[in-house]
C-alpha cells in the first residue's frame, strides 16, 4: 500500500498493489508491479499513518486530517460504521483477540487516551483515559501501552473490567527536564 498526494484538487489516494513474477525462469528474479485498487480518502491533508492489518481482518487504517478511518484491504472499500474523529495519532496491538479482533488504542484532541476493539464490521471503546498534556506517539501490545507527549513518557496497563472510563491513569516513566529537546518514539516492540 502507498499513498500519494495531487496538490492542486487536494485529492489523497491509497493504492493497492501486487507483484508477479515476470519470467518463467527461477533464475531471474524480475517482478512486474499492478495497480489493483485506488481510493481517495476525501480529506483536506496528506496521510499522516498508515497501518495495514492483514491476517484475519483484512484493513487498512488511515490516519488523515485527523480523522481515522478504515478500508478492506481487499477491495480499498470504506467501511462505512468505522471513522473516529479528532484523532492525533493510533497503534495498533500485535496481538488478536477473540478471533478476528484486535486492539488499538488513539491520542485525541481533547486530551484523551482511548482504547478501541476493532472487527471486521466495529469498532468498539472499551476504555477512555483523560491526560493533561496531547499524546503525541503511542504504542501498545499485550503488555500494555507506551506513549509519549512533548517532554514526558508514560506507561498504561489497562485493568480488565467492564467500566468503559478507567479509574486508573498513566504512570510517568520519566520527564524531560530540557523543554527544548521533544521527546518522541516511533517503535515499540514486546
Amino acid at each position: 500500500m502507498i499513498h500519494e498526494m495531487n496538490e492542486p484538487i487536494f485529492c489523497y489516494l491509497v493504492h493497492k498493489f501486487s507483484l508477479q513474477k515476470n519470467s518463467i525462469s527461477s533464475e531471474t528474479k524480475e517482478f512486474e508491479c499492478h495497480c489493483t485498487a485506488s481510493v481517495n480518502l476525501g480529506t483536506r491533508k496528506p496521510i499522516g499513518k498508515i497501518k495495514v492489518v492483514i491476517l484475519s481482518l483484512h484493513r487498512v487504517i488511515t490516519l488523515s486530517d485527523n480523522l481515522l478511518q478504515v478500508l478492506n484491504s481487499d477491495n480499498l472499500q470504506f467501511i462505512s460504521n468505522i471513522k473516529l474523529k479528532n484523532i492525533i495519532t493510533f497503534a495498533v496491538s500485535n496481538q488478536f483477540k477473540q478471533g478476528a479482533s484486535i486492539d488499538m488504542c488513539v491520542s485525541t484532541k481533547r486530551n484523551k487516551l482511548q482504547i478501541y476493539r476493532l472487527d471486521r464490521m466495529n469498532i468498539n471503546l472499551i476504555y477512555e483515559i483523560s491526560v493533561h498534556d496531547p499524546l503525541i506517539s503511542i504504542g501498545i501490545d499485550e503488555c500494555g501501552i507506551l506513549a509519549c507527549s512533548k517532554t514526558a513518557y508514560f506507561a498504561y496497563r489497562p485493568t480488565m473490567n467492564n467500566d468503559r472510563r478507567s479509574t486508573g491513569s498513566l504512570q510517568t516513566i520519566f520527564t524531560l527536564q530540557d523543554p527544548s529537546i521533544v521527546a518522541c518514539f516511533t517503535f515499540i516492540k514486546p
